[in-house]
């Protein structure tokens, strides 16, 4: 049950920085520092997923089952690296500007926060290929904070940041994706603004 109490007081952490990261960004455009808030947060989530690994792959099954789901969680955590950091243009997160329009093309054309989709899908992917009772519990854990930080951000720091994230709440779908929101995302030549 270590394995939880670490991971549980990571995730604490962590998010605790990002909400500091949206409210600084919001409330205190010209602080600085308020990306290395951003940066150790992430780095406390690979820390966190890094432990959950390390402490349970000892005691999951090996068999097929868990090759697919591992290779699942990989394919999950590449779409969400793309999602947070190659999928929007430059400075979406480092940008304090206010007023600037929603990026509303590719994948989040998909769903308002494709990073929490795939995020979410590869603790969930990490949870089936090692199939532990601790493993499940801190997959749960991990996503119920960024679960959180996604209502936060689209209630209370995206609204007051981009100009038009009314208008983007009502054309694309909050978290999980419709065939309509899939269309526009992955079939459609029109490519979103930034």
């Amino acid at each position: 049950m270590g394995a939880v109490l670490g991971i549980s007081v990571l995730t604490v952490v962590a998010y605790g920085l990002f909400f500091a990261y949206d409210v600084f960004t919001v409330k205190r455009p010209d602080f600085s520092r308020s990306g290395v808030l951003f940066t150790a947060g992430c780095l406390l989530v690979v820390i966190a997923a890094l432990i959950l690994a390390v402490s349970q792959v000892t005691a999951c099954p090996r068999d097929a089952f868990a090759l697919i789901f591992a290779l699942m969680a990989l394919a999950a955590f590449a779409l969400m690296i793309k999602a947070l950091f190659f999928s929007l243009p430059a400075g979406t997160y480092s940008d304090p500007q206010q007023g600037r329009h929603a990026y509303q093309g590719g994948m989040y054309a998909l769903c308002r926060h494709p990073g929490v989709l795939w995020y979410c899908m590869f603790f969930l992917f990490m949870a089936l290929a090692l199939r532990t009772n601790i493993a499940f519990v801190c997959c749960a854990i991990l996503c119920a904070g960024n679960v959180a930080y996604m209502f936060f951000q689209d209630k209370w720091s995206f609204p007051r940041t981009f100009c038009d994230y009314g208008e983007y709440q009502q054309r694309v779908p909050f978290f999980w994706p419709t065939a309509a929101s899939f269309r526009a995302a992955f079939l459609s030549r029109e490519g979103g603004r930034a």
